[in-house]
């Protein structure tokens, strides 16, 4: 997996939002060390994180790609794994590590959560639903904590299955959420696999 084919969800316009590239670094998992980068459907390491910069001014706008719609097969179920870190930013670009509601993706100074859009947009009758911004299911004692740590890694895990409804559209897109305007985020080893 590489970096292309990531955007910034809306048209960003006033608000001077980019995706930079991270410097590499290494990150501790339970008691293994790992590189990461990867934004592919199957695993994949690399030594840079994603960083959405500039100040976000709605919760929605979020990095998004396009998935591949055909590989989202009825019943069909998909993990998505990611790690991030959380910073307040202010209108001059200025930023400082802070910490996030990793419990409620929907309360005020959430975690980034995953979205995802299924789009038929050019049939007869266009149609349009979301999962709508997805709870982090992170679960083991070394993941789970509110707030987050300061300028450190933390996990997201969502598990998706696949309805009848989601796989009769023709585009799927999966975007970042929930992350309150004046906060930006790093994202790295983005991840969505087939269970079953």
């Amino acid at each position: 997996g590489d970096h292309r084919f990531w955007f910034i969800r809306g048209t960003g316009s006033d608000t001077n939002e980019s995706i930079q590239i991270s410097p590499s670094r290494f990150k501790q998992y339970g008691f293994g060390y790992y590189l990461g980068l990867s934004t592919t459907m199957e695993e994949d390491t690399g030594a840079y994180a994603f960083k959405h910069v500039g100040y976000r001014n709605e919760r929605w706008r979020g990095m998004i790609q396009k998935i591949d719609a055909s590989c989202l097969k009825v019943g069909s179920v998909w993990t998505i794994t990611a790690s991030f870190r959380y910073f307040a930013t202010d209108w001059n670009g200025n930023e400082s590590p802070a910490s996030c509601n990793l419990d409620n993706h929907l309360a005020d100074n959430s975690c980034p959560v995953f979205d995802i859009e299924f789009i038929s947009p050019k049939v007869n009758d266009p149609s349009y639903m979301s999962t709508g911004p997805m709870k982090n299911e992170v679960t083991d004692d070394y993941s789970v904590r509110t707030p987050t740590r300061l300028d450190e890694w933390n996990e997201i895990v969502h598990t998706l299955t696949i309805t009848g409804e989601m796989a009769k559209h023709t585009e799927a897109y999966i975007f970042v959420n929930a992350v309150d305007a004046g906060y930006n985020y790093e994202l790295d080893d983005v991840v969505m696999k087939r269970k079953s």
